[in-house]
């Protein structure tokens, strides 16, 4: 059953001022007209649909693509992890292996090359020979054949520089292939090297770390890095860890990060990852950062860092905004059920031809009437020893006039004095 008020026809709008009427909340719904909540609960499945589709396609977008296998390389170079060290007679002796993955022999020869150090390890070779080591490594000379499927060692004779500052330097070389020959066009591969020479003596170690995290993450997981400045003036070799703490809930993790080689005034980053157990919470990533200390380097020193980041899942974020929009649509409600109902206002009768006010006549002042503004008359103040007159009696009122018969007054005679 319908209940309007004020709404005589069957579309609910007043007769009279034309205005649309309310409706009292708890009856039923305006004709014509669809439901608010059915309006509003298709716009949030709606809200909720887009929400997913975005986060699965971020989710697409961000993962990580399988690395492309690469061809057999026709050669391979390995050398020493350690240091080279001299001995009493400043000398020393490094042996490296040249390996041939491929199905037939290769000749190769052995050149010295230059280094360009950059950050984050990389390292490049320039066709000039570093002047600081030109006459003190021995390469092999001439030219050597590595067997397929197989290698073969060789021995390079390092000698110590005179008036070398102790640190820890880099010594490059090339091995390069011989092509077959052909009438054709051959593609000449380089396989670039290098290996490390230790210099004893007092070192000036420095570093400082940096962790590379956004402290607000719309993601399920978090990734950065940690970055290694070296501002003192030696290379050096650093190794840590990095942890990853959550809250409110799930297990620690530890990334072990192993020893990696930093020259003097350059950088390098460590990627770090860390996502919640339930795609929330807050991520708390400290870092230890160790590197050797004092002259020979028998102790160590730790610089630890740490961030805090905030990590929400975007199905969190949609499932937070559709409740703040669920309670906003239900104070809507609240308020409009509380609110009064208005009565419609009459309407006003059409206004009528407005009849013209008659014009005042002219003002016109007097020939003999003084102009301007004249004195008020003070009233006059009673002589003192007179008496005030007191006001006459009333005189009595005459008789009326006596009418005679034939309709003439009748005057009386007045009498003499």
């Amino acid at each position: 059953m319908r209940n309007r008020q004020n709404c005589p026809d069957a579309r609910g709008v007043h007769s009279a001022g034309g205005r649309a009427c309310r409706w009292v909340q708890g009856t039923d719904r305006r004709p014509g007209r669809p439901q608010l909540h059915r309006r509003l609960l298709a716009w949030i499945v709606g809200l909720g649909l887009s929400g997913l589709l975005i986060a699965a396609t971020a989710a697409t977008a961000n993962a990580d693509q399988a690395p492309t296998a690469a061809g057999p390389r026709s050669l391979a170079v390995s050398v020493p992890p350690d240091p080279v060290s001299f001995d009493s007679h400043d000398e020393a002796t490094l042996r490296l292996r040249v390996s041939d993955p491929g199905g037939a022999d290769v000749p190769v020869t052995f050149q010295q090359r230059g280094l360009v150090l950059g950050d984050n390890g990389i390292v490049n070779t320039t066709i000039d020979v570093d002047p600081r080591w030109a006459d003190h490594v021995k390469l092999p000379q001439g030219e050597f054949v590595i067997p397929a499927q197989g290698y073969k060692e060789f021995d390079i004779g390092i000698t110590k520089p005179p008036n070398l500052a102790p640190d820890v330097y880099l010594v490059g070389f090339v091995v390069t292939p011989r092509p077959a020959a052909s009438g054709s066009v051959q593609a000449i591969n380089q396989i670039g090297s290098f290996f490390t020479v230790d210099i004893p003596g007092p070192r000036d170690w420095r570093l400082k770390a940096t962790v590379d995290l956004p402290s607000f993450k719309l993601g399920g997981s978090v990734a950065g890095f940690v970055t290694v400045h070296n501002i003192g003036r030696s290379s050096l070799r650093f190794w840590g860890d990095v942890t990853e703490r959550f809250f409110p809930f799930g297990q620690p993790k530890q990334q072990r990060i192993e020893k990696l080689f930093l020259p003097a005034g350059h950088s390098r980053g460590v990627h770090v990852s860390a996502s919640p157990q339930w795609g929330i919470g807050i991520v708390t990533v400290p870092v230890r950062i160790s590197y050797p200390s004092g002259t020979n380097g028998a102790t160590s020193v730790e610089v630890l860092v740490e961030k805090k980041v905030f990590v929400v899942h975007p199905l969190w974020a949609v499932a937070a905004a559709l409740l703040f929009l669920l309670f906003v649509w239900r104070m809507i409600r609240r308020y409009r059920r509380r609110r009064p109902v208005k009565e419609p206002k009459p309407a006003k009768a059409p206004k009528s031809a407005k009849t013209p006010k008659p014009k005042k006549a002219p003002k016109v002042d007097h020939p003999d009437r003084p102009r301007g503004p004249q004195p008020a008359e003070a009233p006059e103040a009673p002589t003192i020893g007179t008496k005030t007159p007191e006001p006459a009696a009333p005189q009595p009122a005459s008789p009326p006039p006596v009418i005679g018969a034939d309709g003439s007054p009748n005057l009386l005679p007045t009498k003499k004095r």
